[in-house]
C-alpha cells in the first residue's frame, strides 16, 4: 500500500507541475494589440510599399510591419534617452573609494613573507594587506581566536579562488595569521 501512495503522490505532483507549465499558454490577456510595434507610427506615415533605402536603420512599425513595406522615419533619441557627458568630480576626503594609498615597506614585506611561505596573493597584494589589517585589529580588540580564524579563512578562501591556488583556505588562513602576528602587527 505505501508503494501505491508514493506513486499516487508522484503522479499528482507531476500533474500539478504540468498544469503550472501550460497555464501560461492559454490566454492572450498580456499580449499587446500590435505585436510588431515598438514605437507608434507617425500620423503622416503611409501604408504604401515604399522601399527602405540601403544602409537605413528604419524598422517597419504598426501596419507597415504587417504589410512588409514602408518605414517609419529614423529619429534620434530624445534628451531623456541620452546620458549627460561624464565630468569628473572631486571625491570627498572621507570617500572610501578606489584611490588606495601605495603600499609601504611594511606592507610589501608582509606580502613577500606570505609568498615565502608559499601563499599566492592576488594583484600587488592589496587584499593580503587588508586581511593582515583585520588580523591586527581583531587581535588588538581581543576578539576570540575562533572568530578570527573563521573570518580569515573566509577571506583567504576568496583570495585563493582568485589566484587559483590549490592551497586550502584553512592552511592559507593559518599562514596569514602566523605571519601577521609575528611580523606585521607589531
Amino acid at each position: 500500500m505505501p508503494r501505491m501512495t508514493l506513486r499516487a503522490v508522484s503522479l499528482t505532483a507531476l500533474a500539478v507541475a504540468a498544469v503550472g507549465v501550460f497555464a501560461g499558454c492559454g490566454d492572450d490577456s498580456t499580449a499587446t494589440s500590435t505585436p510588431g510595434s515598438l514605437t507608434p507610427a507617425p500620423a503622416a506615415a503611409s501604408t504604401s510599399s515604399a522601399a527602405v533605402p540601403n544602409g537605413s536603420d528604419a524598422v517597419p512599425t504598426g501596419s507597415d510591419a504587417a504589410d512588409g513595406g514602408g518605414s517609419a522615419p529614423v529619429t534620434s533619441p530624445g534628451p531623456a534617452a541620452t546620458a549627460p557627458p561624464e565630468t569628473p568630480q572631486a571625491q570627498p576626503s572621507d570617500f572610501p573609494g578606489p584611490d588606495a594609498e601605495p603600499m609601504g615597506e611594511r606592507e610589501k614585506q608582509f606580502v613577500e613573507d606570505l609568498k615565502d611561505e608559499g601563499v599566492e596573493v592576488s594583484g600587488a597584494g592589496e587584499s593580503a594587506v587588508v586581511i593582515a589589517n583585520y588580523i591586527c585589529a581583531a587581535t588588538q580588540a581581543n576578539e576570540p581566536e575562533a572568530t578570527i580564524v573563521v573570518n580569515v579563512n573566509a577571506m583567504t578562501g576568496v583570495e585563493q579562488s582568485i589566484t587559483g591556488s590549490s592551497m586550502s583556505p584553512e592552511q592559507a588562513g593559518q599562514i596569514y595569521i602566523d605571519v601577521a602576528k609575528s611580523s606585521y602587527c607589531s
